[in-house]
């Protein structure tokens, strides 16, 4: 993966606790803090887990994205999507997982964003985390926000987002055994 030049994690630790592992090294459920997760950032960097090294978010990765779309000052954390259902599956795609509350989804950036994304017909989904513990849920959002997208109505885009979002957290999330 290539990453944009001189964009760095700083203080975003957003990954440590949303992101599981298991290694003989580390076993950390979904959405749950990393015991060597610091104020600092990651306690063993020199030393951290090969899905740590190897594992990066979309806004290190993508160049459109602007400091705003941090994940720690977003609220969502861009990581690559590669299970698109039919017509879209093998389509390397993007999930946006809200790591707080449902305020990114009414932002514009966010609306335009995925709006754009929708538009080339790049998978999109959308995910939020569970208890911690859990596995978290995601919808892709394709279909359910194309008809708003061809109409360019970004009210019935934004409340499209907010009652996929609902339906996720009113699901249920599967524990984690790992």
């Amino acid at each position: 993966m290539q990453l944009v030049a001189g964009r760095e994690c700083g203080d975003c630790t957003v990954c440590c606790t949303v992101a599981p592992i298991r290694t003989p090294m580390l076993v950390k459920g979904p959405n749950t803090a990393c015991p060597h997760c610091v104020a600092a950032g990651c306690g063993i960097y020199e030393t951290r887990p090969i899905e740590c090294r190897e594992s990066f978010c979309g806004w290190r990765a993508r160049p459109e994205l602007d400091a705003q779309w941090r994940p720690d000052i977003s609220g969502v954390l861009i990581l690559a999507e590669h299970d698109a259902p039919p017509p879209l599956a093998g389509r390397p795609g993007l999930k946006f997982v809200l790591v707080g509350d449902d305020a990114p989804l009414r932002t514009d950036r966010f609306i335009g964003y995925v709006s754009a994304l929708i538009r080339r017909e790049v998978p999109v989904a959308l995910s939020v985390q569970g208890p911690p513990g859990h596995w978290p849920v995601k919808t892709f959002l394709n279909q359910p926000l194309t008809p708003a997208i061809r109409r360019m109505d970004t009210d019935a885009i934004r409340q499209e987002l907010e009652r996929q979002a609902a339906m996720l957290r009113n699901g249920a999330f599967e524990r984690a055994d790992l």
